[in-house]
């Protein structure tokens, strides 16, 4: 039995075992061909519905297109994340008015998401947190050159303290100089907004009917 054999099978049982209408949303990630295509599974259809979920995530705001047609539908939405659901795809899953989570399901992390262009002309999904990964990294750097500097400057001459403090910050200060220089303060502000507040604002809409995609994109 192929796996897709096995998830279809599945999917049926649930529903028979339930008495609801099932929705499979397998895919790698959501993008408007993900949006239209649920249109046209749910045409038609209200009542219950139960969600069987299992997405690596991509565009956030068609996962809550997507949030927002099943609960225009639906009268109740239940979603089953049987196995890892992550980043946009979350949406959904926070959304829903019941959600199950199986022993293998995994939900997170939340971030939103943007396509970047490659030298081979085709775009990849980059995570919208990653200049702050990196600069948490820097600091965990920097933090683990002072500390190491401090012993070794302690261990080999007869400094004071707070000299040898100086004389160890200053030289993870030189040390990190050509990076730290790069970062624009205001850009790494603006990338956690997008990457961490941005996608918390989706459940919130979802459950008071915004409808609003264009100004919640900006």
């Amino acid at each position: 039995m192929t796996e897709s054999t096995f998830i279809h099978e599945a999917v049926r049982g649930l529903a028979a075992v339930r008495g609801r209408q099932c929705l499979l949303l397998n895919n790698r990630a959501f993008d408007p061909g993900t949006v239209r295509a649920v249109r046209d599974a749910i045409g038609g259809h209200d009542g219950p519905l139960d969600v069987v979920l299992w997405s690596g995530g991509g565009c956030t705001c068609c996962v809550y297109a997507v949030a927002r047609e099943l609960h225009r539908r639906f009268d109740h939405v239940a979603v089953f994340v049987p196995l890892p659901s992550r980043s946009a795809s979350t949406v959904l899953a926070l959304a829903a008015d019941e959600l199950v989570l199986g022993d293998l399901g995994e939900l997170g992390p939340l971030d939103a998401q943007f396509s970047e262009k490659q030298r081979a002309d085709f775009p990849i999904d980059r995570s919208r947190l990653e200049l702050l990964r990196a600069l948490e990294h820097l600091k965990a750097f920097a933090a683990g050159a002072v500390d190491e500097m401090v012993r070794s400057i302690a261990e080999s001459s007869g400094l004071r303290a707070e000299d040898v403090y100086r004389v160890a910050t200053d030289f993870a200060s030189r040390l990190l100089q050509p990076i730290s220089s790069q970062i624009d303060p205001q850009v790494a502000e603006s990338e956690e907004d997008k990457g961490r507040r941005r996608p918390g604002r989706f459940r919130r809409r979802i459950a008071n009917g915004r409808t609003d995609l264009e100004e919640i994109a900006r």
